[in-house]
């Protein structure tokens, strides 16, 4: 008889309260988002958005890395362009935008990009 009113009498692990957990759960979901964009734009995660972006305009992208925050300028290095057919490339050094993170996702028309060094090779036809 002892042992049940013990049993029910003794606290509930830590882990099993409702409250630790959801904290727990806004503490990783505050901090990811916190970090999204460094851990995204330190990872060839930037390439996988990049290429979604520029899928639709029939090109593709290769980076070498790229840096950035919620409210700093986006700065991609060793940018790597092509089109589907492979005629057409283009190497960039790097690509800033004037813009920061948020405000591109508040108002995308805002800001502009900084090229530096950028080389265009285009294959022609004989004909």
């Amino acid at each position: 008889m002892e042992t049940t009113e013990q049993a029910e009498n003794m606290p509930r692990p830590l882990w099993r309260r409702p409250r630790i957990r959801i904290a727990a759960f806004l503490c990783a979901f505050i901090g990811l988002t916190m970090f999204a964009p460094v851990i995204v734009l330190k990872t060839g995660l930037r390439d996988v958005v990049l290429n979604r972006k520029l899928n639709s305009l029939g090109l593709a992208a290769a980076t070498a890395s790229g840096s950035g925050s919620w409210f700093s300028p986006l700065v991609l290095t060793e940018v790597k362009l092509t089109d589907t057919t492979g005629r057409a490339r283009c190497a960039l050094k790097s690509v800033t935008t004037s813009a920061t993170i948020w405000e591109l996702m508040t108002d995308p028309h805002k800001g502009g990009f900084a090229i530096q060094e950028p080389v265009v090779e285009l294959e022609l036809d004989d004909n």
